[in-house]
């Protein structure tokens, strides 16, 4: 059975491995501009600019405590992704290759983890006028994965287990989208009667391309059986997929559903420094041309699992597990049920304090929660970030320390010079070699005005009024 819960880990995972987290080195601080406002969409009213043109920006991050790939980084686990295998067994009758990456499970068996995000930010455009601040942007968003995969389906947890032994798993639930955002962006200090206060709001429109969803209605529980077999007892599933999808699990931008979203965010000064507040996300996207397959039976199903994982592809997977369902049970549990879906967004609350201590100098100190408001909803990093930043309008460095799902420790280091930016949330995931479980990285190019501009409008006006362009 673990070959086939891997293969589910890495359908949602894998990406996690090709491709931040927080990514305050590209979303958050005074010269954010454009890409400022997806995180808070009224922090534009503090940017000192008149505009802000976002050429391309990319933000990435894969997390996973499933498994791990013995001593590896990202760089050199990219360079040798076709030559990886299971760590041996017996190290001592079958040693390890130094020259073939291994991955290995993990021995505690505990709730885990298998998360993956994907940003590309296309052309933005911000410009800030007297009362107001409207901008225009477009992206291209995948996120998926699970933060609730019980124990008992966990490597150790299944290995574990006496056969003939009923195994009781907690609910689980796993999600997935890639969708195209094509946002407006509109915030003003003018319209709350108090000082120093801006609002602000993003509306989205989401073209879905590509969406699958899992999971069982409660609690289930199984008997494992042999290692390639196992009983289901009354299973109460559900399961749907975008049908191009199936058939070819290739990144196209094929048009798969729609739906809106929206985010809201307020702003206020402090007298030293900036206080930001959001909702970000809110929405659902419908699915459409999908395969919706749903099986709650009060009868008992035995899965061959070996059959299922020998399966070529997952169009074959799907078929194998409807063949076994058919020939056991009613054929009225098994038929297809739907062929579209919703997915909700991966709402989140985000929170960020920038404290200015002295001229170009700050601590970032930042807040993520995730709160899944629908029904196959998409979910979020929890993320807490503490970033030491020296900023002014050509240059940015910044070391942010961040507490990822409030448990793990993470390191990263970000640049900005002039136009470009570049960073990482977990550095040493880049560097060295470890054991590896996923890692982040973002990078973005844009243009503002090349002369010094003082926008006398913002709430935050002071920040950047005495930056000299340099080239003058």
């Amino acid at each position: 059975m673990w070959r086939f819960i891997v293969s589910i880990c890495l359908y949602f995972s894998i990406l996690s491995f090709l491709n931040a987290q927080s990514a305050s080195g590209l979303y958050l601080g005074p010269y954010s501009g454009i890409n400022g406002v997806l995180i808070n969409p009224a922090s534009s009213r503090s940017y000192p600019m008149k505009w802000d043109l976002n050429i391309a920006s990319l933000n990435s991050f894969g997390y996973t405590d499933y498994f791990l790939v013995k001593e590896t980084n990202l760089f050199h686990l990219l360079r040798n992704l076709n030559n990886f295998q299971r760590l041996p067994l017996d190290p001592i009758a079958d040693p390890a290759d130094p020259n073939t990456l291994y991955y290995d499970f993990p021995l505690e068996a505990f709730n885990t983890t298998a998360s993956f995000l994907l940003e590309v930010n296309g052309p933005g455009f911000l410009f800030n006028i007297e009362k107001f601040s409207v901008g225009i942007y477009s992206r291209i968003r995948a996120n998926g994965g699970s933060h609730s995969i019980p124990s008992s389906l966990s490597y150790f947890g299944i290995q574990s287990s006496f056969t003939n032994t009923e195994i009781v798993s907690g609910k689980a639930s796993a999600s997935g989208l890639y969708w195209s955002e094509y946002g407006i962006t509109l915030s003003s200090n003018q319209l709350l009667p108090l000082e120093g206060i801006s609002i602000g709001i993003n509306i989205k429109y989401n073209r879905a391309h590509q969406g699958v969803f899992a999971k069982s209605f409660d609690e289930f529980s199984y008997d494992r059986i042999s290692n390639d077999s196992l009983i289901l007892y009354q299973p109460q599933f559900e399961f749907g997929i975008t049908s191009v999808s199936a058939d070819d699990p290739s990144l196209n931008l094929s048009n798969n559903g729609s739906g809106f979203s929206a985010d809201f965010g307020i702003s206020t000064s402090l007298p030293k420094g900036l206080l930001n507040f959001s909702i970000l996300d809110i929405g659902v996207v419908s699915v459409k041309n999908g395969e919706v397959y749903t099986l709650q039976s009060s009868q008992d199903l035995l899965i061959d699992t070996d059959a299922i994982t020998n399966a070529t592809n997952l169009r074959d997977q799907i078929n194998e597990i409807d063949e076994q369902v058919s020939n056991q049970l009613d054929r009225i549990t098994t038929i297809q049920s739907g062929n579209q879906f919703n997915i909700g967004l991966p709402t989140r609350i985000h929170l960020d304090y920038t404290y200015d201590f002295r001229n170009d100098r700050s601590i970032l100190v930042s807040v993520d929660q995730r709160i899944p408001l629908f029904s196959n909803s998409l979910e979020a990093e929890n993320v807490i970030t503490l970033a030491p930043r020296y900023e002014n309008k050509w240059w940015m460095i910044t070391t942010p320390i961040s507490i990822y799902e409030y448990s793990k420790i993470r390191v990263g280091l970000a640049a900005r010079m002039g136009f470009l930016t570049i960073g990482t949330d977990h550095i040493a995931s880049l560097i060295g070699k470890s054991d590896f479980r996923g890692s982040s990285f973002y990078a973005g190019l844009k243009f503002f005005p090349f002369w010094n501009t003082y926008n006398k409008n913002s709430s935050k006006s002071n920040r950047g009024s005495n930056v000299i362009c340099p080239l003058n």
